[in-house]
């Protein structure tokens, strides 16, 4: 796969950078996730790397088109392409929201249950049970998606945003690492606010402090 095709389904905040993934064009249809990367130790895309030919910042649903090098999967992570630096990505067109449903994933579970940070909820995966999964991204439809804002003590000591939301008889508190989101909510104090039917991605991240966490990389409301 040197060069693809892909619907956007995340441009999200890593590091100081973005990590960009979506699903490629692939046996007919947008079907393969890909998570583009580069050869820094964060994998990130730096600012103009995750910018259209434009100077536009992608965004969610935008199909765009990218020339990869070659594949990089790493533990989970098996989506990882490195991607040709040097050539812009290129919207070549829109995704139609209503035709999302064409690209949901249905899986059982979200990756593993059980293991929760001070502030989350089923937000993390050991790294000891890492190898029991080859993926690391997933895009979901969820019917009771809210957004938290509260103090988090330890280790910010600030108000910061999450999303909660039930999926396959559990529930979740994951880390929202969506920009636009982020940038929009940051501007309301600390309370709940329902958000109900949204589409999310999400990405199960790089070993941390012997943990890979679960983050919401993408939102969507439906």
């Amino acid at each position: 796969m040197p060069n693809a095709t892909f619907v956007c389904l995340a441009n999200s905040r890593k590091n100081n950078g973005r990590c960009i993934a979506g699903k490629a064009f692939y046996d007919g249809s947008y079907s393969k996730w890909i998570r583009p990367v580069t050869e820094r130790p964060s994998h990130a895309l730096e600012t103009p790397e995750h910018r259209i030919i434009t100077g536009e910042d992608s965004k969610l649903l935008d199909i765009l088109a990218v020339q990869l090098l070659e594949p990089r999967a790493h533990e989970h992570q098996q989506e990882n392409w490195l991607m040709n630096v040097g050539v812009p990505l290129n919207k070549v067109g829109e995704f139609s929201l209503t035709e999302i449903h064409k690209l949901l994933d249905s899986p059982k579970a979200l990756w593993s249950v059980g293991s929760s940070s001070s502030s989350g909820l089923n937000d993390r995966v050991p790294y000891g049970e890492i190898s029991d999964f080859e993926n690391s991204l997933y895009l979901v439809q969820v019917e009771n998606f809210k957004i938290e804002r509260f103090f988090e003590v330890h280790p910010h000591n600030r108000v910061t945003t999450r999303g909660a939301f039930s999926y396959g008889g559990h529930d979740y508190r994951l880390k929202i690492t969506d920009p636009v989101f982020e940038l929009e909510y940051n501007k309301k104090p600390a309370g709940i606010y329902n958000i109900n039917k949204a589409v999310i991605t999400l990405s199960l991240g790089e070993a941390f402090n012997d943990n890979c966490y679960k983050l919401i990389a993408g939102i969507i409301q439906l």
